[in-house]
This record gives C-alpha cells, structure tokens and sequence, in this order.
C-alpha cells in the first residue's frame, strides 16, 4: 500500500443508491472490529463567503425554526447546520449580499438579518435547494443502520453540543429509544475559545473509541473536515471519510496528500452522497 492513498468514490460502484461495504475502502481493517466514529456535525458548508455564495446561489427562501417530521419527509428539502452564521461578522456583509435577492421581504435591512440568525442558533435553516442533502441524511440513517444490523459499534462524536445530525436521524427514526439502541455512545467535546469551528482532536475520537472498546487503528473516522483527518490519522486511526457536497474533490484529495505525506493511512474521498451510497 502507499504511504498515502487517497481513494475516489467515484471509482467504487455505480449510481445506485445503496451501502458501500467500507471494507472495500479499508481492507486490512477486520470489517467484523470495525468502528465508525463521526463528528456528526452535519455541516454542510464552511464559513468562508466563497462558499456560502456558491452554495446559496439558487436559494428561494428560507425557513427560520425546527422542521416538523412531515417536512423532512418532503423531497425538496435541504438542511444545513446554520447556527454559526451570526458569529462571523467579517462576512454578514457579504451573506447579506448574497440573501437579499432571494429574501423575499423576509429581512428589511442586514441589522434585522443578523437579529434574526442570531434568534435561530442551533436550529435548522431550510430552503429550497434540492433534495442532495436529505439523501444525504437518509442514507447516513442507512449505512449506520446496516452496520447495527451486523454487531458493528458505531459512534456519533461533535464539538457541537447539539449535533444536527443526532436531531435528524433522530427525528427519522421517530424517537430517541430507537436512536439509544442505534447509536448508544455519543460524545460532545467544545470548541476552542474565539473559533467555533475548531474541535479538540484527536482526543474526542480517542474517547469515542475508548468506549467503543476498540483500538484507534480498529476505527474509520468520518469527517467533512480535513484538519479532523489529519490530526485523526496521524493519532493513529485506521482510516477517514470525508464527506462533502459542497467542495470539489479533485482539490480536497490534492489537499489531503500533502497534509498526509509520509504517513501510512488510507483516506477515501466520498463527494456528492451519490458516489458514496452510505
């Protein structure tokens, strides 16, 4: 094996909507020992203005309160973990830039925007943008469904004291009794003073998989994150997932292996859920 392999999902199987056997991924990991350890954050996009305009780009509107189950269930619904958007006022300019033409007299001015944000943190933001990320969602909800079914341990693990990602899966699974015996261990580690997006790694994984009863290089992280992966890997992990529909792969695998030289690690790259079949 490569010192560093960084795999693309779009080599490993068709278009079908179905799990991917991450043995596949990660073949000198007994798929019996396996662990899957995730941040469960659900954030599908970083706070940089380049992103968030590329990502808002076709918004219609937006709904500023927790989705009702029925609303999850409709197939035009994206959900995103919005609640760190009041905190950068380096860019509320730019976001406003970007909303107000789509806003529909939902904010008179970016004063009532920021008031707003600020009301709804830590809750859910929905538009119109398409169905990519409910799939994204349900078939998360799938593949740690499959993975209950054969006696594998997983575990949900975020910086986020509320992880959007519980209250999704959650909520589709109609109730926390059935979310308990799906996913029994969940950790919440906290930011670092004055960067909400940093996590303290890699020692939340490593307690995660303390829990787990299984050694770090027994377990497969899932992140959408790079620096989680690297700091992941480096600890000693088996292997990473990053996960993502709003980067471009080409450049996060071209990232990952100059951050990941010299290490012997193997790191699949899984964009667009289409290509991964969680």
């Amino acid at each position: 094996m490569k010192d560093v392999e960084v795999l693309n999902s779009q080599r490993l199987g068709t278009r079908e909507l179905r799990p991917l056997s991450l043995h596949k991924v990660f073949p000198l990991i007994n798929p019996e020992r396996m662990a899957i350890l995730t941040d469960g954050d659900g954030t599908l996009f970083d706070s940089k203005p380049t992103n968030v305009r590329g990502f808002l780009a076709a918004v219609d509107r937006f709904y500023l309160d927790r989705a009702p189950a029925d609303v999850v269930e409709r197939a035009k619904i994206h959900i995103v973990d919005c609640h760190r958007l009041g905190q950068y006022a380096w860019f509320r300019r730019d976001l406003w830039a970007i909303l107000r033409p789509y806003s529909s007299g939902l904010f008179g001015d970016e004063v009532e925007m920021d008031e707003a944000l600020s009301a709804v943190r830590n809750q859910y933001v929905l538009d119109a943008v398409g169905r990519g990320e409910i799939v994204l969602f349900r078939q998360v909800l799938l593949f740690f469904q499959e993975l209950a079914s054969v006696g594998r341990p997983a575990a949900l693990y975020s910086a986020n004291g509320k992880a959007l990602m519980e209250k999704m899966l959650t909520m589709m699974l109609g109730g926390e009794e059935e979310m308990n015996r799906l996913l029994p261990v969940r950790h919440y580690g906290r930011s670092l003073p004055g960067d909400l997006r940093s996590k303290p790694y890699p020692d939340g994984y490593e307690l995660a998989a303390k829990d787990l009863r299984r050694k770090p290089e027994e377990c497969v992280i899932l992140e959408d994150e790079v620096e989680p992966i690297v700091h992941a890997v480096t600890a000693g992990f088996g292997g990473a997932v990053h996960f993502e529909v709003a980067q471009h792969d080409r450049l996060v695998r071209r990232e990952l292996r100059e951050r990941l030289n010299g290490l012997r690690c193997r790191v699949h790259v899984a964009h667009r859920f289409r290509q991964l079949h969680l």
